[in-house]
């Protein structure tokens, strides 16, 4: 699939100057893989499928779609599930990243973090309908 990115400035959630994290919200993410001298890190962008909150002791799909969302935030705050996306330059697009060509293994393609985890929001992904 490919993807144009809307910035976060044009998007009508930040009237009241809060950033909202919502479905198909463009994250930025700090990665480890390995341990010790071995561990290979990086940052990289990810697209928002789904968040979840915590009712009790169980977390549930948000029922409002959306979380508020600021560097600092605490932590157990809310949960998304992400998947890395890829910016292609030759397009101006993101695509999603490939597992067989990615340079991160199978479990960093599709991860489960914390909200307090998110480095960055850095804007919204339309599909791309051309």
């Amino acid at each position: 699939m490919v993807y144009k990115a809307k910035d976060r400035d044009e998007d009508g959630d930040n009237v009241d100057g809060l950033t909202y994290i919502e479905r198909n919200t463009l994250v930025r993410v700090k990665l480890v893989e390995g341990k010790g001298i071995n561990a290979v890190s990086g940052e990289e962008d990810f697209r928002v499928l789904t968040v979840y909150t915590k009712n009790g002791k169980c977390w549930h799909i948000c029922n409002k779609g959306k979380q508020a969302w600021r560097r600092g935030i605490a932590k157990n705050t809310f949960r998304l599930l992400l998947r890395m996306v890829t910016f292609d330059y030759s397009t101006g697009n993101y695509q999603e990243t490939d597992v067989e060509t990615s340079k991160w293994g199978n479990e960093s393609i599709f991860i489960l973090i914390d909200g307090s985890d998110v480095i960055d929001v850095t804007g919204k992904i339309i599909l791309d309908n051309e």
